[in-house]
């Protein structure tokens, strides 16, 4: 195991680096010109506030790359990230564990960096338990290190993605189930909902550029290399044209008409940035 691996994933912003896996040919489903795919885009942005955001796993990777897209001459260009993170059970071994937390480190997700400067981590949720178990890694990393956890608690956010189903005063709300996700601050948990068509598209059936990233293979020397399988580059063929469109004229009045219509609009900080994309 090596503790400074970090999984490899093409930049889509850089189209040199691509050569002839990606064409311009491309005649996917556009999807992601969507009212429905905008909406979610523009109130994930208005959640995350004023700080780092981190797109957790690959779930969610066409959202990371079509604001890769939109974002890409704002200030925000360094604000968004991938982070490749999943955990479905709490038994890692040591080896795998310490390569996680060298990874974390090296995006600065780590203990001392998130106390010092405050973080949003969005994934699309069914139960939660990976948001949970990345929750008790942070907090039990803070007591081995002697992190301040009150201070890592304070600068940490998340955002679900959840499958739109009809509310009421009994809908089962999964951040009440997850212990670990109640040791965060009121109100550090948000919610936006997704019909249940893309949701379960972007959660379960789209080609991925990356492969998965669980404990058996965290620290693996293989997955900072590419692999060049035919679902992953069909992923990446997806993924270059998504950040394409992000950056289209277009896409971006799309994009702030949606962000003018949610809540962020009462700070600052999300105007100045509606202003940039515009």
């Amino acid at each position: 195991m090596d503790e400074h691996v970090k999984p490899f994933r093409w930049n889509v912003a850089k189209r040199e680096q691509l050569g002839r896996m990606v064409t311009d040919g491309y005649d996917g489903d556009y999807w992601w010109r969507q009212d429905e795919f905008q909406q979610c885009c523009a109130r994930v942005l208005a959640f995350a506030g004023d700080r780092r955001v981190f797109f957790v796993g690959r779930s969610l990777e066409s959202m990371f790359d079509y604001l890769s897209g939109a974002l890409c001459d704002t200030s925000w260009i360094d604000r968004l990230d991938l982070f490749l993170f999943s955990m479905r059970y709490t038994q890692v071994r040591a080896p795998a564990l310490s390569a996680m937390k060298g990874y974390m480190s090296e995006l600065a997700i780590d203990p001392q960096s998130i106390a010092r400067s405050a973080i949003t981590l969005v994934d699309v949720v069914f139960d939660g338990e990976t948001f949970s178990n990345l929750i008790e890694l942070l907090h039990d990393w803070c007591e081995e290190d002697g992190v301040d956890w009150q201070a890592v608690r304070r600068n940490t956010r998340i955002i679900g993605v959840t499958q739109r189903t009809k509310t009421s005063p009994k809908t089962w709300r999964w951040q009440q189930q997850r212990e670990a996700v109640t040791m965060l601050p009121p109100g550090a948990v948000k919610n936006v909902s997704l019909e249940p068509r893309l949701w379960g598209y972007l959660g379960d059936q789209q080609a991925k550029v990356t492969a998965s990233y669980s404990p058996r293979r965290w620290g693996d020397e293989d997955v900072a290399h590419p692999d060049h399988n035919d679902r992953q580059l069909k992923g990446l063929q997806e993924a270059w044209h998504i950040f394409k469109v992000g950056c289209t004229p277009e896409s971006r009045r799309r994009l702030t008409r949606a962000m003018a219509q949610t809540t962020g609009m009462q700070y600052e900080w999300f105007r100045h940035l509606l202003s940039e994309i515009n």
